[in-house]
């Protein structure tokens, strides 16, 4: 599942896809900097400082920027977990605990370091039940935590 194509995009607003394998751009450290720029941000300079970092569509490859431009669907679900809705776990601890489920491929930091996210494989392959599998696999994650 790591060598699935992906698109990437230069910044929060960019809508050009650029291809690249999920596990180049997980573990890219070009923009470490940039990251480490939002993390180090107070609140009102880290939102406008997390627009200027790359972002992904981890489901997927597309021609533009939004569902009609879906070129294809890779059935890879990314859930965001927000420190601020899980007090009682520091981000590093959320992201230990997420690791360990086997169904969970890969657990990282968010980019301002205070929430985490999770890229789970499913074998859905319909793309209009992405977001259906999102809230299912939320519930699911949300309870156990």
């Amino acid at each position: 599942m790591f060598d699935s194509v992906i698109s990437c995009f230069k910044n929060a607003r960019a809508t050009e896809p650029i291809p690249a394998k999920l596990e180049a751009f997980l573990l890219n450290r070009r923009h470490r900097d940039k990251v480490l720029a939002v993390r180090a941000a107070n609140p009102e300079q880290r939102t406008e400082l997390k627009k200027s970092v790359p972002a992904a569509t981890i489901s997927g490859t597309f021609k533009v920027r939004n569902m009609e431009g879906l070129q294809y669907y890779n059935g890879l679900i990314c859930l965001d977990f927000d420190g601020k809705e899980n007090p009682w776990f520091t981000p590093e601890t959320m992201k230990a605990q997420l690791a360990e489920y086997e169904e969970v491929m890969y657990a990282g930091l968010s980019v301002s370091g205070n929430g985490v996210f999770a890229i789970i494989p499913t074998n859905n392959q319909n793309p209009e039940a992405h977001p259906m599998v999102v809230d299912i696999l939320g519930k699911i994650f949300a309870e156990e935590n």
